[in-house]
């Protein structure tokens, strides 16, 4: 489990320094004179000549349509183009076949082009304002996001297919939730190890050390992604499915589904606010409480420290009150402290020092972190599992890329919105656009809320203990193992009643099942007999049903044969069937 989830500290680093830091990189804040909260003009280059931006300009700052300007157009077209590919890798990922199964080999792929594109997107190729740098911008945000997607898609439809339990995947999902926390420690800490690099305090030097600190952070992460790809077996824990839908008619059945509905609704709500967030932090620090930057870890990293605090008691309360009214107490906490950012900094706060009010927000804030980092992948790892039990499709890749497409839509919509307010003001003394970032999330939070009490979780999880076949030995069983049991449940309902009866006869703990044709939760839908696929599925269940214990138990039965002859082969109770014809 730990070894699955330190993929989540790598993919976390790097999607989290992007998230907090291209905005901030290329829409820098100005200052004049320090942080000067008491100004009553822009502190912008028109106003106030001597002002001066954090880092260089690399890109016209200029409005377009009043809101917007390059780097909110770019960055939006960036995450829309990351929430289009998702169901195109995961319909690939679902698809694919190969000796290391079907996750893994994407993640491998992926790994490399992922941690190169994050540090090249903050390396323009003009040290000064230029069209060049635009068309490199948009370049490394296509292939970052491409990259991205190829690695977390398949990585999130290994959860279900790991967890064949809710609790192995609540355990799965915790472990991943404290990688993920960790990892936006990594990436929010980028500036401050960058600093380490530098000795200068100009805005080329500001840029430098950035750079820096994003390489060491790109390292740490392509690291920590590699570790899945060769800790986990998936070939031994996972099973291929003999059948996967086309792209549209799996994104079509997502959809359909009506507890996905709820769940996902919700979610893009929630990632839309933690998209503004996110983007914000470094504004909140800077313009707000008139920080430095180089203090955004000790502010992530108190929040993260204080969220790791809680995820025993989240795993443990998941199961007594249920993981849906957590969510919905966290989504409620999370609106009233949104409400608070609006009031950040001695503005409206002068009597309370600036740090006293981050350490006030931050033990408050981490215990819904900690719920909405760990319970919502659970959540949607249990609506995959149900809905592979009752249709007998296996669509687990379909459905998080289905989650991951919508989510990603409400995390380009949290770019979008912030990067626009901004243009209302982003620096001290000028700082409406920043602050009206929390009441913005305030609405979107209540939204999330009124969506998610719609979601029958006890329906749900009702449903999966009724439809769950019995289970195919203790979690670590080998391929061989899974595989000759699922075969055996397709052939007993493919032969006739007889045969049907004996193979029960022979294997007491083996409910015995109807002739006809059969729907495998994990194999998808038997071929028909008599064809080479269910010819080659005989052989299996034949082997495996063909060993000393299941011989022992058909001599040991009255009227049983004895164990088959070279001439009889693998089907003792055929042999013995007092009707050839129904044998």
């Amino acid at each position: 489990e730990l070894l699955f989830a330190l993929g989540s500290l790598g993919w976390s680093s790097i999607a989290n320094v992007v998230s907090i830091q291209l905005v901030y990189f290329y829409i820098p804040p100005e200052v004049t004179d320090g942080c000067n909260v008491n100004a009553t003009v822009p502190t912008n280059a028109s106003t106030a000549p001597e002002s001066k931006a954090i880092f260089p300009l690399y890109v016209i700052p200029d409005r377009i349509l009043v809101v917007f300007n390059i780097v909110v157009i770019l960055a939006s077209v960036g995450r829309l183009w990351d929430a289009v590919t998702d169901p195109m890798i995961a319909s690939f990922s679902d698809r694919l076949r190969t000796k290391r199964g079907r996750r893994i080999p994407c993640m491998a792929v992926a790994t490399l082009p992922t941690a190169a594109t994050a540090f090249l997107l903050f390396w323009p190729l003009v040290d000064e304002v230029s069209a060049w740098n635009i068309v490199w911008l948009g370049i490394m945000q296509f292939l970052f996001y491409a990259a991205l997607t190829l690695y977390m898609t398949p990585y999130f439809a290994l959860l279900p297919e790991l967890g064949r339990t809710e609790q192995q995947r609540l355990d799965l999902s915790m472990w991943c939730a404290v990688c993920y926390m960790l990892g936006a420690v990594v990436g929010g800490s980028a500036p401050t190890i960058g600093r380490i690099f530098v000795s200068g305090d100009t805005p080329q030097d500001a840029a430098f050390g950035l750079r820096m600190g994003i390489v060491a952070i790109t390292i740490i992460a392509f690291i920590s992604m590699l570790v899945p790809v060769f800790a986990i077996d998936e070939v031994r824990y996972c099973l291929s499915p003999h059948k996967t839908p086309a792209i549209r008619s799996a994104i079509r059945h997502c959809l359909r589904n009506k507890f996905f509905r709820m769940y996902v609704v919700s979610d893009a709500a929630f990632f839309f606010a933690q998209s503004v967030i996110l983007t914000a932090m470094p504004f909140y620090v800077t313009v707000l409480l008139c920080e430095s930057i180089h203090i955004t870890p000790v502010v992530i990293g108190a929040i993260v420290g204080f969220s790791l605090f809680w995820c025993v008691p989240v795993n443990t309360a998941s199961h007594r009150v249920g993981k849906k009214r957590l969510v919905i107490i966290s989504l409620l906490t999370f609106t009233l402290l949104f409400a608070y950012i609006f009031f950040l900094g001695p503005r409206y706060m002068p009597g309370l020092p600036t740090m006293a009010q981050i350490f006030i927000f931050a033990p408050i804030v981490s215990l819904p972190i900690c719920i909405l980092a760990s319970l919502p992948n659970a959540i949607l790892a249990d609506i995959a599992v149900h809905d592979a039990l009752v249709t007998g499709v296996s669509n687990e890749g379909m459905f998080f890329a289905a989650r991951s497409l919508i989510q990603k839509f409400g995390t380009t919509l949290g770019v979008l919105v912030f990067a626009s307010l901004t243009n209302f003001g982003r620096s001290p003394g000028d700082d409406l656009g920043v602050r009206l970032s929390g009441p913005v999330c305030v609405v979107v939070m209540l939204a999330a809320t009124c969506a998610f009490t719609f979601y029958d979780e006890r329906k749900l999880l009702h449903e999966i203990k009724s439809a769950a076949p019995p289970a195919g030995g203790e979690r670590g069983a080998t391929q061989a193992e899974l595989t000759a049991e699922a075969s055996l449940q397709n052939v007993k309902a493919q032969v006739s009643p007889v045969v049907a009866r004996r193979i029960a006869e022979a294997l007491p703990e083996a409910e015995a099942l109807p002739a006809g044709p059969s729907v495998s939760p994990t194999l998808g839908a038997s071929p028909a007999h008599g064809t080479p696929a269910a010819e080659k599925t005989s052989a299996a269940a034949a082997q495996a049903i063909d060993s000393p214990n299941v011989n022992s138990k058909l001599a040991g039965k009255p009227g049983a044969a004895a164990p088959p002859t070279e001439e009889q082969g693998a089907w003792p109770w055929l042999w013995s069937s007092s009707s050839t014809t129904d044998a």
